[in-house]
């Protein structure tokens, strides 16, 4: 009988030894987690294996590009906000570079914040993207193609490129699940200090480009707001702008507005060939433009207006006073109305200023454009016309002018001209004027 007894107590005991064993396992992982959880809140933890993987990961399809990782670790505020709080991950010192070695992309750090729930299952769904510190080294080919020359990664001028499953799946609510799983949830976008280099084969010359920042943040209904400053040097002459962009719930509709602080064309013209004509206005100007596209992001309508400060033009091989200048413009690809063009200019030092208006139009006509309107002067002293009419504009009427009206002033003048431009503006004609 001693023997069942014991048996049995012994029968029982090991269910009571396997569930203290489990439970002790329980409480040392809690533990283990809760403090992993407490050093995740601290600091972050180094992932070396992490920047190995995402090395490999990337160089599959970096060309002949080589990516190299510096550091990579994990951070995470679970133990402060709960189970539900994103993990950070972030990628320190990056760079790509060519076969020769030199540095063609770099990121001093990148980071994300990632859902846990979707990251359990094996799906890595973004929160949030930060970078800084981003340098990259372009070329715009002949062709327009946009990419990294030393490693043959080109994007195709006039391609067949469709951003319209990244436009939806970011114009749906974040959290919609709808579109590409993996940006369906992010939030917030923002990338801070770049810096970019085009050599540019169209112009011959180097563009950089830099920013302060650049990011984008979702709605809760639906819809994408985004903004950010850009310095664009060219020729020794910088542009400051300001960008805003919004895409519409369901991404059927993208405004986009550009404001361009003042800048003088004559000094991209003057170091630039390929912008020459810029090099006759020598004066700051400034613009505000902005554009409504599609779903495809074509262009649908496109509206702005520009302003000019006082400064010096270039007419005939002299230079000539601008007092001040404005222009509105509107309309589509095909056609653009010039609402009103004004400039007033100052023949001679002495001579009272004269104002000339413009309006017209400019339509798109294969294989280039055509523009046609009408040019009003207020006042001119006649004395002053050899200096203020194009020497290409009505060239036997200018010849008898000049010649024989020396004195006295020219009032309310009208010409109506007529313009053909190939598609690249490059020679553009005056194939008729009268009035």
């Amino acid at each position: 009988m001693r023997g069942r007894g014991q048996a049995a107590r012994a029968l029982v005991a090991v269910p009571v030894w396997i569930a203290t064993a489990l439970l002790s396992s329980a409480l040392f992982a809690l533990a283990g987690v809760a403090t992993l959880e407490w050093r995740l809140a601290r600091e972050p933890l180094p992932l070396p294996w992490l920047a190995q993987w995402a090395e490999a990961r990337v160089n599959q399809g970096a060309g002949a590009a080589t990516v190299r990782i510096g550091a990579a670790s994990v951070r995470s505020a679970a133990w402060r906000e709960g189970p539900e709080a994103p993990l950070a991950l972030t990628l320190a010192d990056a760079a790509a570079t060519e076969p020769g070695g030199r540095v063609i992309l770099a990121a001093t750090a990148a980071s994300s914040t990632v859902a846990m729930a979707p990251l359990l299952g094996g799906q890595i769904r973004p929160r949030t993207i930060e970078a800084e510190d981003i340098r990259v080294r372009l070329r715009r080919r002949a062709d327009g193609g946009i990419g990294l020359d030393a490693v043959g990664l080109y994007t195709q001028a006039g391609g067949d490129t469709d951003y319209r499953q990244v436009l939806q799946a970011l114009a749906g609510s974040p959290s919609s699940g709808g579109g590409l799983a993996s940006l369906a949830g992010i939030e917030r976008v923002a990338i801070h200090a770049v810096a970019v280099s085009v050599a540019d084969d169209v112009l011959g010359a180097t563009w950089l480009v830099s920013s302060g920042m650049l990011g984008f943040s979702r709605q809760p209904g639906g819809g994408v707001d985004g903004a950010g400053d850009l310095a664009v040097a060219l020729g020794g002459e910088a542009a400051q702008l300001d960008l805003t962009a919004g895409v519409d719930p369901g991404a059927a509709t993208t405004h986009a507005r550009l404001r361009v602080h003042p800048v003088n064309p004559a000094v991209w013209g003057g170091n630039v060939p390929k912008l020459a004509a810029l090099a006759m206005l020598n004066a700051p100007v400034s613009a505000e433009v902005s554009g409504e596209f599609g779903a495809d992001l074509a262009l649908r309508r496109v509206g702005g207006e520009a302003t000019i400060a006082e400064g010096r033009t270039r007419i005939n091989d002299a230079d000539v006073a601008v007092l001040r200048g404005s222009l509105r413009a509107d309309g589509t690809p095909d056609h653009i109305t010039l609402n009103q063009a004004e400039l007033v200019v100052r023949g001679q030092p002495e001579s009272a200023p004269s104002t000339l208006t413009l309006r017209g139009a400019v339509l798109k006509a294969a294989p280039g454009y055509v523009a046609s309107g009408g040019l009003d002067l207020d006042r001119v002293a006649f004395a002053d016309l050899g200096r203020l009419w194009p020497k290409a504009a009505g060239t036997n009427a200018r010849r008898w002018v000049t010649t024989n009206m020396t004195d006295g002033i020219a009032r309310d003048a009208h010409v109506d001209f007529t313009l053909t431009s190939p598609a690249d503006f490059s020679d553009v004609q005056l194939t008729g004027a009268a009035g």
